[in-house]
């Protein structure tokens, strides 16, 4: 082996020593950032003619976690999914307050008043005027879950891109 390909391998190894150093000195410096993701510098032999002629820098790769980020990923996603439906939940109100739900039970409890006087209008009209604020208030309630889930849409479109 001549001088000059030894010097030819010594500088090699010294041209990715100083890729390498380069990482670490990108990976250390944004160690608290939020969102970087750390950096492998991947080293190949380099051969001529089954010779060995030093070393290379092949690639710097990301060295990302996919146990992490299918965990912070699938986090997110739960978050969003429980901020959505809390969102949904509310619009039905709590079954003890004056929500959807209390409407149910007036409907019933104005069917049992006009039970015990069939014959009796104001009693049907007003189990009718319930019920139809039943309606009412169901179409109210699936306008804001389709405002909801366009809010949904919206988010994931915004995700994507």
């Amino acid at each position: 082996m001549s001088l000059n390909a030894i010097m030819n391998t010594a500088s090699s190894g010294l041209t990715a020593a100083q890729a390498q150093l380069r990482v670490v000195s990108d990976n250390v410096s944004n160690v608290n950032t939020p969102g970087y993701v750390r950096k492998i510098a991947d080293q190949v032999a380099v051969s001529n003619q089954g010779i060995g002629a030093g070393v290379d820098i092949a690639r710097i790769r990301l060295a990302t976690d996919r146990f992490l980020q299918a965990a912070g990923s699938d986090a997110a996603r739960q978050g969003v999914r429980y901020e959505l439906y809390d969102r949904i939940q509310s619009l039905f109100g709590d079954p003890g307050d004056a929500g959807f739900f209390s409407q149910v039970d007036d409907i019933f409890s104005a069917f049992a008043a006009g039970a015990e006087d069939p014959v009796s209008a104001p009693r049907r009209q007003e189990a009718l005027f319930k019920v139809q604020a039943l309606f009412d208030e169901a179409s109210r309630i699936a306008a804001q879950i389709q405002s909801v889930r366009e809010d949904a849409d919206g988010r994931i479109q915004s995700a994507t891109e």
